[in-house]
C-alpha cells in the first residue's frame, strides 16, 4: 500500500494547537501550493509528537515548508444530519525548512 505526499508551499497562517481527549497534541495548518499564476491548492495539514515543537518555535504565517506524509480522511455525521461527512489532510511525517518571510 502506497500512501505519499510530498508537497512545498507556504503556511497559510499561525499554527493551531489542538489536545485531543486522550491528551495526544497537535498542530494545524494549511499549506498554499501554486498551480499557476491565477490558481492555488490550499491543502490541511497536521503535525503530530515531537513536530508541535518545532514548528511552534521555528515556522509562522508565509513561511515556506518541504513536507512529506501522508494523506488521511477523517469521517464525521454533522449535528442533526445521517450525511457522513469527510475531511482530508496531510498527515506531515517530514519537514524541511525552505526559507523564512
Amino acid at each position: 500500500k502506497m500512501n505519499t505526499v510530498n508537497l512545498i508551499g507556504n503556511l497559510c497562517n499561525d499554527w493551531e494547537f489542538v489536545t485531543t481527549s486522550n491528551g495526544n497534541m497537535y498542530g494545524k495548518n494549511t499549506l498554499a501550493i501554486r498551480k499557476d499564476k491565477e490558481n492555488t491548492l490550499f491543502i490541511p495539514i497536521r503535525v503530530w509528537a515531537g513536530a508541535v515543537e518545532l514548528v511552534d518555535k521555528y515556522t509562522k504565517k508565509g513561511d515556506k515548508l518541504g513536507i512529506s506524509g501522508r494523506l488521511d480522511v477523517y469521517n464525521f455525521k454533522e449535528k442533526g444530519s445521517e450525511k457522513n461527512s469527510y475531511y482530508t489532510y496531510v498527515n506531515v511525517q517530514d519537514i524541511t525548512f525552505c526559507e523564512r518571510k
